[in-house]
């Protein structure tokens, strides 16, 4: 049979394990709650960062097309070459260098073909 210190004891120590579980519970109901604020909040500031973005480009389209597209063209050509390993099979006539050929982004004179010499 337990003496009565003993059962004192585990009485107490059951009370402490059901503190520190309430407490535990607790701290993990507090940690869910910041984090689903702290996700809406950033969700909400990254969505006004998207409208604005979105207006920003918006007016700067309607105020110069012709940048706009140049602007646009530069950011893809940014994005597409970015690698040290990037590498392009593409025709010089394609649409995605235009800006290569002249500022204004148009075709430019078609070169002529070099004559070569024939041999009998």
């Amino acid at each position: 049979m337990k003496s009565e210190r003993e059962q004192q004891a585990a009485q107490y120590r059951g009370e402490g394990a059901e503190a520190a579980q309430s407490v535990r519970a607790n701290a993990e109901r507090e940690r869910t709650v910041i984090l689903a604020e702290a996700q809406r909040d950033a969700q909400r500031v990254r969505g006004e960062g998207d409208a604005q973005s979105i207006k920003l480009y918006a007016d700067a389209f309607g105020q110069d097309k012709d940048f706009f597209a140049f602007y646009r063209s530069m950011q893809a050509y940014r994005d597409a070459l970015n690698g040290h390993t990037t590498s392009f099979v593409l025709t010089p006539d394609t649409g995605f260098f235009r800006f290569f050929e002249n500022s204004a982004g148009t075709p430019g004179k078609p070169v002529a073909p070099t004559a070569r010499a024939s041999s009998p």
